[in-house]
């Protein structure tokens, strides 16, 4: 039994030493204080309560694409794969696990306690001869479509063998969150042996860290906007997919460059440093495509910048297209903040790269094989990679969301959008621009699922979106 409330270390240096098997519970005299070292604790997509300091149990409504505020419910359970969140503020702590524990109180106050922990203090003795582990993903957290779960072994996870036995409920990709970067290993990356996604490229998923994961019947690009499943679904963990260490495997780099062309986009600032790829295959779309493309996952207490490409209507980390076809960039940040963003790999490309600006509709070709482009703050709508360094003839209009409440409608240099049009599920109108006159267009509305008309000089464009 582990719970919430196992999350404490002496206040003392934050760092328990206790030998191995000792017991630790908190009490009076373990000099533990749930206020002067607080491990602060959150959840993805789930309400959840906390106590504040005046003793009082505070709901936290539900808050979609993004992590709730901290909470510190100490009855939450850790059950063995679900995966679970939690930091410290400015200095290091040591955490021992499992607790003692036979109850928890917070401070002087009880909160009332879903059944005595009668495995308090024992590590788990899993009765399979596999040492296998069946997870409900209904019970760790998630959005319907990404779940939170966790390598349950004091061993690193193969991914490999991971996502091949679950293959017929996972897609084929997962999400780390490592030193406050949102790390993605995809079939196109995972298996190189190159400079992407860092240390992610060998495919394995360290003792006892978390990860996100996909269902693999989740399509955002499909009239089913909010991507949600409902069916019963579990994955299973086996001591087989272990390893004693990440060892690198695969393919070699330089011939997988050659035939899949890997464009590098990394976004740097003082708070951290971000990545996201684009991978050019003679079998991808530029749309998006579950088994080929990731989705970007914020997380509002990551500081780095974020970098992403748009697949089809979606921010994507990973973005596997057929061709540079005004492929639309942009930058995830805070407000006034300064970033670098950096274009590499464009040596690799047949044909010569351009960085097109919306803003001051100029073009810039991407010599050599590393560009710079300084921003400030976000950057939404405005950028997008291009391998036509002249006018477009053809139409190619985008409709996508990259960010909460925000809507972008981007076409190519040449066409001029005339009429924007945005209906909720009743068709009411809830948004109307008239005469636009530019190749860009941004909109603020609600979350919610809608409608989006487009007509311009050269076409017409509709598309059923979700705005976060």
């Amino acid at each position: 039994d582990v719970y919430a409330g196992d999350m404490y270390a002496p206040v003392n240096g934050g760092k328990q030493y206790t030998p191995a098997f000792e017991k630790i519970e908190y009490n009076k005299t373990s000099k533990n204080d749930r206020w002067k070292m607080p491990f602060y604790q959150k959840a993805w997509h789930k309400i959840v309560s906390y106590m504040d300091e005046g003793d009082k149990v505070v709901e936290v409504p539900l808050v979609k694409s993004n992590w709730n505020i901290e909470y510190n419910d100490v009855w939450v359970p850790y059950t063995i794969g679900k995966g679970f969140y939690a930091r410290v503020e400015e200095r290091d702590a040591l955490v021992r696990l499992p607790k003692d524990d036979a109850s928890y109180g917070y401070e002087t106050k009880a909160l009332s306690s879903p059944g005595k922990r009668t495995n308090a203090g024992k590590l788990a003795n899993l009765a399979t001869t596999d040492g296998s582990i069946t997870l409900d993903l209904s019970t760790v957290d998630n959005d319907g479509a990404h779940f939170l779960v966790g390598n349950p072994y004091m061993a690193y996870l193969d991914m490999e063998a991971f996502l091949t036995a679950n293959s017929s409920v996972l897609a084929n990709k997962y999400w780390t969150i490592d030193n406050g970067k949102v790390i993605v290993g995809t079939p196109d990356v995972v298996g190189t042996t190159g400079e992407w996604p860092d240390a992610q490229t060998t495919g394995y998923i360290a003792p006892m860290q978390a990860f996100f994961v996909e269902s693999k019947d989740y399509n955002p690009g499909t009239t089913k906007a909010d991507g949600e499943t409902t069916e019963a679904k579990t994955v299973t963990f086996k001591a087989s997919m272990t390893a004693a260490a990440a060892t690198a495997k695969g393919m070699d780099t330089k011939s997988f460059s050659a035939v899949n062309p890997v464009l590098t986009l990394t976004a740097t600032s003082k708070q951290g440093q971000s990545r996201a790829a684009v991978v050019q295959k003679s079998d991808a779309s530029n749309q998006y495509e579950a088994d080929k493309d990731a989705v970007a996952l914020l997380d509002s207490e990551i500081d780095a910048p974020m970098a992403y490409t748009v697949a089809g209507s979606y921010a994507a980390a990973v973005n596997a297209i057929h061709d540079y076809k005004n492929v639309p960039l942009g930058v995830y940040a805070k407000d006034g903040e300064e970033v670098e963003l950096s274009i590499e790999g464009a040596s690799q490309l047949v044909s010569p790269l351009y960085l097109y600006d919306a803003v001051t509709r100029s073009t810039t070709p991407i010599d050599g094989d590393s560009f710079t482009l300084n921003l400030t703050g976000s950057s939404h709508g405005r950028y997008f990679l291009t391998t036509d360094e002249g006018i477009k003839a053809e139409g190619d209009i985008r409709i996508y969301s990259p960010a909460d409440g925000q809507l972008i409608i981007a076409s190519t240099p040449s066409d001029r959008l005339k009429q924007v049009q945005v209906y909720d599920l009743n068709g009411r109108m809830v948004e109307s621009r008239q005469n636009v006159g530019t190749a860009t267009c941004q909109l603020y509305v609600p979350g919610g699922i809608y409608i989006v008309r487009v007509q311009s000089e050269q076409g017409e464009a509709q598309a059923k979106l979700k705005i976060k």
